[in-house]
């Protein structure tokens, strides 16, 4: 096993701490930010766009209107003083998440900063910044840990702003059974990386907040270069029969817990019917976890797992990525 993906195992190992850490730690300086504004958007790059969009998902259940969009993509909105802009980039350097703030400080709107480096560029265009827990000592890894931090920052927002019990109950719940759901994601991760052939192409098929943790688990699959990986809606999955599927292939359907009747249907059309290699990831009900908001944070950290023993049995002398975009285009 090389340097890198020690480096990488070693964080995911301590996100379970991190992320009650990050949730004892959480703080709310303006709520009125986040209150009867004309828009709150949410905006990211990579790991922290699909962090971006579980926040929007969270505010949204609580009443708050929100949208999630690219960086790239801000200056095509006209933003106000009465806008408020969260800027999620969990090294607080993504070039184009630090312009976006910039263009939105400019414009006179409320700016937050989301982020795990307490030294960030990004600090600077914050009026107010949310800082997570991670644990981490450098951000040139596979993420795992800032992300999911990220997303249980949001998640205790979400209980200070709102009036969810389910929420109120799983943020604290989280603590009580933390360990158990880290052993349970790196159970499940393991023994999910032993049924997929890298020949094939894994479709994560999901809807709502746990699309989150299919876009994240694609991420990390493309990241590790052994097999290809693909998101689809769940709706959009069942409309779109030509999509290239072939025999090594594996469908995951990632859904709430409980499962429901459709679930079952759903997934059994897909193995019986099209005769696909087809899985269901749900967190667990001992686990007792309320809300689909916190059961994607686990699930999420179920496929990291998945992917990272993947990449274990099959190219474990990974030095760093295959296809480094980042350092091609520069976006630090």
């Amino acid at each position: 096993m090389t340097d890198f993906l020690k480096k990488t195992y070693k964080i995911m190992e301590i996100q379970g701490k991190a992320i009650i850490a990050t949730l004892e730690s959480t703080t709310l300086q303006q709520p009125e930010a986040l209150l009867n504004r004309q828009q709150i958007i949410l905006t990211g790059c990579g790991d922290s766009y699909a962090v971006a969009n579980f926040g929007r998902w969270i505010f949204l259940n609580i009443g708050i209107p929100s949208v999630c969009i690219s960086p790239t993509e801000i200056e095509q909105i006209p933003i106000n003083s009465d806008f408020t802009i969260i800027g999620v980039t969990a090294s607080g350097r993504s070039r184009t998440t630090v312009k976006a703030l910039r263009h939105a400080q400019e414009r006179e709107a409320y700016t937050i900063a989301l982020t795990d480096n307490p030294n960030g560029e990004i600090h600077e265009l914050a009026h107010e910044l949310w800082l997570t827990e991670s644990g981490v000592t450098t951000y040139d890894i596979v993420p795992t840990a800032p992300t999911t931090t990220a997303m249980g920052y949001l998640l205790k927002i979400a209980e200070i702003l709102g009036n969810d019990e389910s929420i109120s109950k799983d943020c604290k719940h989280l603590s009580k059974v933390m360990e158990n759901a880290i052993q349970w994601a790196k159970k499940w991760g393991e023994e999910f990386s032993e049924k997929l052939i890298p020949d094939g192409t894994l479709y994560l098929i999901s809807e709502g907040p746990n699309f989150v943790a299919a876009d994240l688990g694609m991420m990390k699959f493309n990241e590790y270069a052994v097999m290809k990986s693909q998101t689809v809606l769940r709706e959009e999955f069942r409309h779109h029969g030509n999509l290239p599927t072939k025999d090594n292939d594996t469908v995951m359907l990632i859904t709430d817990s409980p499962m429901t009747d459709a679930d079952e249907r759903y997934i059994q059309v897909i193995s019986e019917t099209l005769r696909l290699n087809a899985t269901i990831l749900c967190t667990p009900s001992y686990l007792d976890i309320r809300t689909r908001f916190a059961q994607t944070i686990l699930n999420t950290i179920a496929l990291q797992y998945a992917a990272y023993h993947n990449v274990l049995k099959y190219h474990p002398e990974m030095e760093w990525f295959r296809l480094p975009n980042a350092k091609a285009f520069r976006i630090y």
